[in-house]
């Protein structure tokens, strides 16, 4: 399905229809031929599929009562959707997405929706890799001790350095406390992830870091940083 933004005349379109992707980089809106994914049926993929089927599950488990709560909670929580513009989820869907990165980040399942909590602040400001000896450096500025939040750590396996367009590359690989040093060493959860980057010099890596909450399930937009390894 596609999405599309309507004006005077049609301003933008998102998705897929007819076999074409309809999406924007740099330079505007674009369009491609849809390919269709091959579903290797990794550990990964496995996980998220548990996951969601548990959460599901624990859903249905809700009291109806419950269930009307989370739907009385969705004004509080509104998303932006690709176009920019604010938009409402269904109940169903504020429990999952909440539970989701509540699990993945050590949390436990909630079953009344919480009331959304302010961000504290946070930036990621710079990546360094090495090859050999191995080190990923990661600067981190979270000036407060927050014990409620962790930093989520996604990265991407060695790619071109010219590619710009990471796509569903990037995969979580770290989950750090908020009050955690700088900078912080993570080659040993990266080779662990991604295997060895020896031999890997010149190509690049892209680190996306989101803040988490612990008891509400609230995800920060990503902090990012790029890297090329160097020998």
């Amino acid at each position: 399905m596609a999405l599309t933004k309507f004006g005077n005349i049609i301003v933008d379109m998102r998705g897929s229809i007819n076999g074409n992707t309809y999406s924007q980089n740099a330079y505007g809106s674009i369009s491609r031929v849809k390919k269709s994914p091959i579903n290797r049926d990794t550990s990964y993929q496995s996980n998220v599929r548990q996951l969601f089927g548990n959460l599901s599950q624990a859903w249905r488990s809700l009291t109806q009562a419950q269930r009307d709560a989370w739907q009385a909670a969705t004004p509080n929580w509104t998303r932006t959707n690709v176009f920019g513009d604010s938009t409402r989820i269904t109940g169903f869907n504020l429990f999952m997405k909440l539970n989701q990165q509540l699990l993945v980040v050590g949390g436990t399942l909630i079953v009344d929706p919480p009331v959304p909590v302010d961000f504290p602040e946070f930036s990621f400001d710079s990546l360094y890799i090495t090859a050999s000896p191995g080190a990923m450096l990661l600067n981190v500025t979270n000036p407060d001790t927050a014990p409620d939040w962790r930093l989520q750590v996604f990265a991407t396996p060695p790619i071109s350095a010219g590619i710009a367009f990471i796509g569903g590359k990037a995969r979580q690989f770290e989950v750090l406390g908020y009050a955690v040093g700088s900078p912080v060493d993570l080659i040993s959860s990266y080779i662990g992830k991604f295997g060895d980057i020896v031999g890997q010099a010149g190509q690049a890596v892209t680190v996306d870091i989101y803040l988490v909450n612990v008891t509400t399930g609230q995800t920060s937009t990503a902090r990012r940083q790029k890297a090329i390894i160097m020998d």
